[in-house]
């Protein structure tokens, strides 16, 4: 049991560093690139709070990304 939480925390962490190491126009290609069809079917609130966005810059975002 200890190594299965273990290794979820080390998964959480490295999750949150990385996402702390880039831009919020990065999180949200990344988030993209992993997950183009979530990223369209779930609320904007509920993404931009993933990526720790608020939702203006989350359309911002992705108004200005919708032709890459």
């Amino acid at each position: 049991m200890n190594k299965i939480i273990s290794k979820a925390l080390v998964e959480k962490v490295s999750k949150i560093s990385m996402m702390m190491a880039e831009d919020a126009t990065e999180r949200y290609l990344n988030f993209f690139g992993r997950f183009p069809k979530l990223a369209n079917r779930i609320p904007l609130s509920y993404l931009a709070s993933y990526l720790g966005i608020t939702q203006s810059s989350l359309s911002r975002i992705r108004r200005s990304t919708s032709g890459k």
